[in-house]
């Protein structure tokens, strides 16, 4: 199901090319960790995260 999503956005050009299965469930764990451990800002990391999963 993500990898869809990855390479329908990919087609569309809304997400880099290089975007991978992996990198979504690394981000998504990191984001978990960061909201589970009160560690920092979710919502910052979120948005970070975003803008970097844009094509350049």
């Amino acid at each position: 199901m993500i990898s869809e999503i990855i390479a329908r956005d990919q087609a569309a050009g809304t997400l880099r090319p290089d975007c991978t299965v992996r990198d979504v469930y690394m981000l998504v764990g990191a984001i978990s960790a960061t909201i589970r451990t009160g560690s920092g800002d979710w919502e910052r990391l979120l948005d970070l995260t975003s803008s970097g999963l844009r094509p350049r």
